[in-house]
């Protein structure tokens, strides 16, 4: 009994074939994910700013330990609270108190999972860009329950100058 090879001619038609396959279940998923979970995407997205809110409500009041509660690792650094309430001495030196958002932009990441949110700000003396870098706390003990958004880092640019953290 002879055994018949493919042809290079047949190994390209599945190739294709499986090609062709792949396109549509990746274009598949794409749009099942851009167009099914936008109410999720608009109730993430209020998180990230009312996290940005109260950090800026703890920053106008002069309570690091409100910008402490929204910052990971803070609450039980002194080393990082420190740095923080220096760093925000500056920025207020610098800028003066907080007045309001005049735009923003909020950008999810999968993998890893982080939210960077861009707010153009108005404070007293200037108007600034301020990023931020948002994480969930991970799962404890194998359970699915993420914890609130944490700030990871903070920085502001005043016409195109970033505030140093020294």
């Amino acid at each position: 009994m002879t055994e018949r090879t493919p042809t290079t001619k047949q190994i390209a038609k599945w190739l294709g074939i499986l090609g062709l396959a792949y396109l549509a279940v990746f274009a598949s998923l794409w749009i099942y994910l851009q167009y099914s979970s936008s109410p999720f995407r608009e109730e993430k997205k209020r998180e990230p700013e009312s996290v940005v809110q109260r950090f800026h409500e703890g920053y106008n009041a002069r309570q690091i330990d409100r910008i402490c509660d929204e910052a990971f690792s803070c609450p039980d650094s002194t080393d990082l609270r420190r740095a923080w309430n220096s760093y925000l001495n500056r920025v207020r030196e610098r800028a003066g108190p907080f007045r309001t958002v005049k735009t923003s932009k909020i950008r999810f990441s999968i993998e890893p999972f982080d939210v960077r949110a861009t707010f153009v700000s108005s404070f007293e003396k200037e108007v600034a860009t301020e990023s931020f870098v948002l994480m969930d706390r991970p799962p404890k003990n194998g359970s699915l329950d993420f914890g609130p958004l944490k700030i990871m880092s903070y920085q502001l640019e005043i016409n195109g100058e970033s505030i140093s953290a020294k």
